[in-house]
């Protein structure tokens, strides 16, 4: 990903419509007690190979579940109240924060389908993180140096929307294990965030995302050229509407 470029997108961050139809969100960690009519999964990831003081905080925090909790589609507008009502109260670096996007227009989906949006994802990202005073420690610089084995930096797009099933490869060229990755033509899952310490800091986060998705949508449609072409020949006349891709 070193030889991809991101995209400038300096002029529409924050200041262009949304375009992200519904999200969904995975929350991995632990719980005191787990929010009533929300979905678990056990995810053996979380907190792997704890140490003495991840138990005694297991422990003192009285963690009865840690795993993963996701969401339902939601608007996302709605998605700070269901985040205050369900964030875990104990969170580690083995815990990712990743969330979902789909959209009404199948154009935008393939719009994205570029390494340079993964590239502005993490570029970006990285400037917020500065912008945001976090601490050299905390396990976002590692996810967004490619360090991080569930959110790598390789871009596989065309084999991951090919894939019908969730698997748990690893090794598997095309895995799902990308900081972007592409669910079946579907949806777009950013996986590269880590969980926060605070429900406040991962809002602000997800926000950036979105941000970040609507001005890359601007970006790359500027890329394309509508030529309303008028053809005589058709058998019914009229005007042809064409997308031109300007090289």
């Amino acid at each position: 990903m070193d030889e991809i470029k991101p995209l400038d997108i300096s002029k529409y961050l924050g200041k262009v419509r949304n375009r992200v139809s519904l999200i969904g969100i995975e929350l991995e960690g632990g719980w005191k007690e787990f929010p009533a009519g929300e979905k678990f999964d056990r995810d053996m990831s979380v907190f792997r190979e704890r140490t003495p003081e991840q138990r005694a905080t297991v422990k003192r925090l009285r963690i009865s579940r840690y795993g993963e909790l996701p969401s339902g589609t939601m608007m996302p507008a709605t998605m700070p109240i269901w985040m205050k009502r369900c964030y875990p109260q104990m969170v580690d670096d083995t815990c990712g924060l990743h969330m979902h996007m789909s959209f009404r227009s199948k154009k935008h989906y393939s719009l994205l389908m570029t390494p340079e949006y993964q590239k502005t994802v993490i570029v970006e990202l990285k400037d917020w993180a500065v912008a945001e005073g976090i601490r050299e420690s905390n396990p976002i610089w590692s996810r967004l140096g490619g360090a991080n084995e569930f959110c790598n930096h390789e871009y596989w797009a065309d084999m991951q929307v090919m894939c019908q099933k969730k698997d748990y490869d690893h090794f598997r060229k095309g895995n799902r294990y990308t900081a972007v990755a592409y669910r079946s033509g579907q949806t777009i899952e950013v996986r590269i965030l880590p969980m926060f310490a605070g429900v406040e800091q991962s809002i602000r986060a997800l926000r950036r995302i979105i941000d970040i998705t609507n001005a890359c949508l601007v970006v790359l449609a500027n890329r394309q050229k509508v030529d309303l072409l008028e053809i005589d020949n058709l058998p019914l006349g009229g005007i042809v509407e064409r997308d031109v891709v300007n090289l």
